[in-house]
């Protein structure tokens, strides 16, 4: 019983170092989460346009359980859990879960392709925890504007 309190605690320490710290390889995952959650959005629109075969599908469940995952992982290290359903940016991720796991329980879920755009909530979230990391650093202000931008851009 110990070991797997043990395990489960240097899991949530790690999960912590990646999500939180400032350290040079956290900073690189959280990028590797920004990129991934831009391949998402490019994901959606590109997808939009092509018929719904299989490999669509697959990969709509391949995004739901990465998007599932990196979801468990915030929970994890949060000191109140439940508080975090308080905030819109939990839901907009349960909304972007349920609609890229739909082709699981065999849902079509067309209208449910649109909550996937709520997703862009993570990334606006990722973008200020980077300016607040960067404490006043004139290239973090300039990229979290251009992503801003190159999102309202994008989405006209």
């Amino acid at each position: 019983m110990a070991r797997q309190r043990s395990r489960l605690q240097t899991w949530r320490q790690t999960l912590h170092h990646y999500y939180e710290s400032n350290a040079r390889d956290a900073h690189r995952f959280r990028y590797a989460l920004l990129a991934f959650d831009l391949f998402t959005v490019l994901f959606i629109v590109v997808t939009s346009f092509l018929p719904h075969g299989p490999v669509i599908e697959w990969l709509d469940i391949a995004f739901g359980l990465i998007i599932l995952a990196d979801f468990i992982a915030r929970l994890a290290i949060s000191r109140t859990p439940l508080r975090e359903f308080l905030y819109p940016a939990t839901w907009a991720d349960i909304a972007a879960i349920v609609s890229f796991l739909a082709p699981i329980v065999g849902e079509a879920a067309g209208f449910l392709r649109i909550l996937r755009t709520v997703r862009l909530l993570h990334s606006y979230q990722l973008l200020a925890g980077f300016a607040r990391t960067a404490r006043g650093s004139a290239s973090a202000r300039r990229s979290c504007w251009r992503w801003c931008i190159f999102r309202f851009s994008s989405s006209s």
